[in-house]
């Protein structure tokens, strides 16, 4: 009986912390974000194909498709960039995989062939 109810605790548990986890993934695929601390001033506004960056003012956009293959995982394909001197060029790719996930923010860490390899926080702002 003890054993039981620590078994049954212990799932509760597990599906109260991966419930939350998929909450948080789920409101993270759509709206508008800022990335924390670096690219200051640069706005995303993803729907649920389209991710577009924004920055100088809105003076530079970068268009990008981007497709879910999960909960946590991303690629951005370059569409267009318009007055945007990145390291993407048409056609590339950008995977990105969120690490954590809390609140209103995620850590995601990112990886690509022209543009390098690293971990960002995004900020949902709606």
């Amino acid at each position: 009986m003890k054993l039981n109810l620590i078994t049954l605790a212990l799932l509760f548990f597990i599906n109260l912390t991966y419930g939350q986890d998929a909450q948080c993934l789920e409101k993270m695929k759509i709206g508008k974000f800022k990335y924390e601390g670096k690219l200051d001033g640069t706005v995303i506004v993803r729907t649920k194909k389209k991710h577009i960056e924004y920055s100088n003012g809105g003076k530079s956009k970068l268009i990008l498709k981007v497709e879910w293959k999960n909960d946590s995982t991303y690629v951005l394909t370059h569409k267009k960039s318009i007055k945007d001197p990145g390291c993407l060029e048409k056609g590339g790719q950008i995977k990105v995989e969120i690490i954590s996930c809390e609140g209103n923010k995620y850590l995601a860490r990112y990886t690509s062939d022209n543009c390098g390899n690293g971990e960002s926080w995004f900020i949902k702002t709606n």
